[in-house]
């Protein structure tokens, strides 16, 4: 099997203050980023535990 182009796959962690703001984060700054051929979204509604 051969590949015409590799993929990298990222991960961040991007904290708003509403849904509103995130989807203007995610799509005004994220996903106009240059390479971006796709996101996927995980929402956490609260912080369970903070690391250090």
């Amino acid at each position: 099997m051969s590949h015409d182009r590799e993929q990298l796959r990222l991960s961040a962690q991007v904290r708003t203050a509403n849904i509103r703001d995130y989807r203007r984060v995610l799509g005004e700054r994220i996903s106009s980023l240059p390479h971006v051929a796709s996101t996927s979204t995980y929402v956490a509604m609260e912080t369970v535990r903070e690391s250090a």
